[in-house]
């Protein structure tokens, strides 16, 4: 009798647990499903609709028609077994937003769009202000003209972009990839982009005007005409750039690597200031910072 008492807790200890484990797989999906709901309308709230300047006008907003949402769902249950009776729940697993095709003149601002891809979409005259681009991934796209005033762009990947004419200022760039990007006549001014890759870009009257862009590499950059007034540029990495006309007045050089820049003279250095770290092209020198914010 006692072995028999000892097999009936034992079943009853193992019954108990496996309706607890069932429970308890049961209210994960539960609130794995709430949670995808609520994700989803706050993802339609802030996705749903692209209007473009012609809504200005008093004509209906228009969508943008290279939005895509993808949404990717498992029918697996949440602990590999559904509970007895019941059909397994489709439990998210992973979302990816994704733009692509034309969305000229589409009003983007004040969107939240972490980690976006934006496939070689075409992006001219887009806005974008105060959007949350952070990880964004724009690599191959057109967004000539396009407005990224005060946006949130860490990490994001704008390589081998045209963004001709695009405006910058005020945007937060840590660590962009802006390599091999095509950048004329775009405005930085004010941003802050630590770290920021621009090897390669073209970048000829491009304006970096209180621009801070210490450690970011210029690496072989086409820089000709370009605006560095009151730029911190310490550290940065200026090897084999183009830097004819550049106009660096009051530009921070401290530990900046000008070595083999290109087209850098005396007068342009004139302005501005470094400290014995600053590597510059034989015969050139520049004024000491800490001199220099002491002299009257």
């Amino acid at each position: 009798m006692r072995a028999d008492d000892a097999n009936r807790v034992q079943k009853g200890a193992s019954g108990r647990v496996i309706r607890f484990t069932v429970e308890l797989a049961r209210r994960l999906r539960l609130w794995l499903f709430f949670n995808w709901f609520a994700r989803s309308a706050a993802m339609t709230l802030a996705y749903g609709q692209f209007t473009s300047p012609v809504a200005e006008s008093g004509l209906p907003p228009r969508r943008c028609p290279g939005f895509h949402t993808t949404l990717f769902l498992s029918a697996e249950p949440a602990f590999g077994q559904a509970a007895p009776g019941t059909a397994p729940r489709p439990t998210p697993v992973g979302r990816e937003q994704r733009f692509g095709g034309v969305c000229q003149g589409c009003d983007l601002s004040n969107r939240a769009l972490s980690g976006v891809r934006i496939e070689k979409g075409d992006f001219t005259r887009a806005r974008f202000i105060r959007a949350f681009l952070v990880r964004m991934n724009g690599a191959g796209s057109t967004f000539i003209d396009a407005d990224f005033t005060l946006a949130n762009m860490t990490g994001a990947s704008i390589s081998e972009a045209h963004c001709d004419g695009a405006t910058f200022a005020g945007a937060v760039m840590t660590n962009v990839n802006a390599s091999r990007a095509r950048l004329s006549n775009a405005d930085f001014g004010n941003a802050e982009m630590p770290g920021a890759d621009f090897t390669q870009a073209r970048m000829r009257g491009a304006s970096f005007t209180g621009a801070k862009a210490m450690g970011a590499t210029f690496l072989r950059s086409d820089l000709r005409g370009a605006s560095m007034v009151f730029a911190r540029l310490d550290r940065a990495d200026f090897t084999q750039a183009e830097m004819q006309g550049v106009d660096l007045a009051n530009a921070t050089l401290s530990g900046a690597n000008l070595s083999s820049a290109r087209g850098l003279t005396a007068a342009q250095l004139r302005g501005a200031c470094g400290d014995s770290q600053t590597q510059l092209p034989s015969g050139l020198r520049i004024r000491n910072c800490r001199q220099a914010s002491v002299s009257p």
